[in-house]
């Protein structure tokens, strides 16, 4: 997933950059490095399945440890 397409991804679903991050269980620094440089790997493909519609966001605050920011 490019820079470009994270941030869309962002706008289309109303979430902060912090959001993006905590939904792969990152914080608020690994998700600003991924608005500049893309995100790749694991997160990539967890976000793709979100915007899919695949993991609903109940699947993420039942399974991701982190509070909600």
């Amino acid at each position: 997933m490019t820079a470009k397409e994270y941030r869309a991804f962002l706008k289309r679903h109303h979430l902060r950059q912090v959001d993006g991050g905590w939904l792969c269980d990152y914080n608020r620094r690994q998700s600003i490095n991924w608005a500049q440089k893309g995100v790749r790997g694991a997160p990539a493909l967890l976000l793709k399945a979100f915007d899919d519609g695949l993991i609903p966001i109940e699947w993420f605050a039942a399974n991701v440890k982190r509070p909600i920011p």
